[in-house]
């Protein structure tokens, strides 16, 4: 009887000691996910051939206090603002954009990639926007 019990208490805390060694393990995978991906939401205002056109937009987007920015693809110049990690400043930053009397896109781009979650922390929207494809979040 008394070997048994042994047996049971030892059973128990084998169980115990591996369980959280498996959580500690899985959970540093985790964070380490985590650390390579990122996922920001933009406002796209318009997509132009001419650089002149896409510049005046993004005039009047400072003018405003919005920051602006411009990424050539397939020679056409692509104009964005309001990039955050939170949607909803995105989207604050929208209705800005609608009181301006200009129509926008909502976009959600997800950033993958240690050099690119760097250009993230770093402020380098421009490398990023030219990097990633994004996914249309309806607006």
């Amino acid at each position: 009887m008394g070997n048994r019990r042994l047996i049971i208490t030892f059973a128990l805390v084998f169980a115990a000691v591996f369980s959280l060694f498996y959580y500690a393990m899985f959970h540093m995978l985790d964070v380490e996910e985590t650390e390579t991906q990122r996922t920001l939401y933009l406002n796209q205002v318009g997509i132009f051939e001419e650089s002149g056109n896409a510049q005046k937009i993004c005039d009047q987007l400072q003018e405003h206090q919005l920051s602006a920015y411009q990424v050539e693809k397939e020679g056409r110049i692509t104009v964005v603002t309001s990039i955050y990690a939170e949607e909803e400043k995105t989207e604050q930053e929208g209705e800005t954009i609608e009181e301006m009397g200009m129509n926008y896109l909502t976009k959600k781009i997800t950033v993958e990639g240690s050099e690119l979650v760097q250009a993230v922390d770093d402020g380098d929207y421009v490398r990023v926007l030219q990097a990633v494809d994004d996914e249309d979040t309806g607006d």
